[in-house]
């Protein structure tokens, strides 16, 4: 634990000291909030990759406050007012935190603390009915009722990120990235000709924004929430707890025996996840060297590096593996 004083003489910058005295001024102004003005507030990191994550917390009530590093220039991630209202959404479905707090201009937030046992690993996840409930998780959310504000076409997201990566990075770039990027452009069409539904997806399903409570799974950072296809949060899944195929396929099954399976979203998901694993791969690849151009301090270098190389590395193996191939060929010859 750290009091505010402590926290802001280790803080890196003083727009970041701005940011938290002013969002500790809303906390003590905000009736919703109800933190007494005479206790003292106390700050614990608890992360964050792209923000700054705090628990606050008074001698009676926690929070959870979330302030943007660096506002990068280039968008990594939905608007602060889609973020709220995908939050709140998530909330009512039982799945997330509730918004106490934001603000529009800087991308502040305030969240109810969620009580919890940590976050979900990989060695979790080898249970099969942890996997079963994460699985169940992610199929709740794309089946549930209504629509995210935005669409996203992860396509134009890659072209993007890669475009601004070749012009604003120091680092050594891979001498093949322009053939992955060409490769990459060529299945767009194929996956596009399928025409799937976009649905509520949270596009980031990474293990740390997996909470373990008494009342099971809850999803956080909806920062990168949209409507996509859903084969994309399970491949984003899959890629980042490093999935046996035994634990894809008791993920396709479980997804597929719960969901109604005439509903064009599980039309040919294993040969769609097998694609935007590669895809997810490659994302993410390029979402790194973005925190490397903004000096985002969640790693050094080093780790940045070798992250950087493992997610490259896994984009070739999966694209040149003869699995991958015969799933393109799958899409390639599907009717439509």
């Amino acid at each position: 634990m750290s009091s505010l004083a402590k926290l802001l003489n280790g803080c890196p910058s003083m727009n970041f000291c701005i940011s938290v005295v002013l969002i500790c001024l809303c906390l003590s102004r905000v009736a919703f909030c109800d933190f007494p003005s005479n206790q003292e507030l106390f700050f614990e990191r608890l992360g964050g990759g792209a923000n700054y994550v705090y628990q606050v917390s008074s001698s009676e009530q926690k929070f959870v406050l979330k302030i943007p590093k660096n506002r990068a220039s280039i968008q990594t991630n939905t608007p602060p007012e889609e973020e709220y209202h995908n939050s709140q959404w998530a909330f009512l479905l039982g799945l997330g935190a509730r918004v106490r707090f934001f603000d529009n201009k800087s991308g502040m937030f305030v969240f109810d603390f969620i009580e919890n046992q940590g976050t979900l690993s990989k060695e979790d996840l080898q249970k099969k009915e942890v996997l079963e409930k994460t699985v169940l998780l992610l199929r709740d959310l794309h089946f549930s009722e209504g629509r995210f504000a935005s669409d996203v076409d992860v396509f134009d997201q890659i072209e993007s990120f890669y475009q601004f990566v070749i012009k604003n990075s120091a680092m050594p770039l891979p001498l093949d990235l322009e053939d992955s990027m060409n490769c990459v452009r060529t299945y767009r069409p194929i996956l596009k000709a399928l025409n799937i539904e976009k649905l509520p997806c949270h596009n980031d399903p990474n293990l740390g924004n997996f909470l373990k409570t008494d009342s099971g799974l809850k999803l956080i950072d909806w920062e990168c929430a949209c409507n996509n296809d859903p084969a994309w949060d399970l491949a984003f899944l899959s890629c980042q707890a490093g999935f046996s195929n035994s634990q894809e396929e008791q993920m396709l099954r479980v997804y597929t025996e719960h969901s109604p399976i005439e509903i064009q979203a599980c039309y040919l998901l294993p040969a769609r996840l097998v694609i935007y694993k590669a895809l997810v791969q490659l994302w993410r690849f390029l979402w790194l060297h973005i925190q490397i151009i903004n000096k985002n301090d969640a790693y050094d270098l080093e780790e940045y590096l070798r992250r950087v190389d493992e997610r490259y590395t896994s984009h070739k193996m999966i694209r040149e593996s003869s699995e991958f191939k015969e799933a393109l060929s799958t899409l390639e010859t599907a009717p439509l």
